[in-house]
């Protein structure tokens, strides 16, 4: 389903405000060899939320112990952490019955690409409804 802003749209308002405190978009890795001597690694993300803002994980695993699979360990933890981010974003829009919990829609007319699947949609006592949309971030 889409939903669309702008003059014949039936879309009047998406939320702006993300919360991104929760989004690591760097992963250090402290390791150590069978010798005991420790290792670091460190992996960063670029893009929407790898620049300004540093929200650290940390990662340690006895199964590392060399700088090669430290590496390898933060970059794959970076990724598994992208991988699980979302957040839901409120659309309010024209009262529309079709839309539903479980559907994916897609929001055209914005700012940029908006979609996702609706999670919760919450009628008010006029012709509009707020319609939650969980949205993947991508970085």
């Amino acid at each position: 389903m889409t939903l669309e802003l702008g003059e014949y749209g039936t879309v009047l308002d998406v939320g702006h405000s993300v919360e991104s405190d929760d989004v690591p978009n760097e992963v250090i890795g402290v390791y150590e060899a069978a010798d005991g001597t420790p290792i670091y690694a460190r992996a960063v993300a670029t893009g929407a939320l790898g620049e300004d803002d540093v929200h650290t994980a940390y990662h340690s695993s006895p199964e590392v112990t060399d700088q090669a699979s430290a590496d390898l360990a933060v970059e794959r933890e970076l990724a598994r952490a992208i991988r699980a981010q979302y957040v839901d974003r409120r659309v309010v829009c024209v009262m529309n019955p079709l839309v539903e919990i479980g559907d994916f829609v897609e929001v055209v007319g914005w700012d940029r690409p908006l979609s996702g699947q609706v999670r919760q949609t919450d009628i008010s006592d006029e012709a509009t409804m707020t319609v939650t949309i969980r949205e993947v971030l991508s970085l």
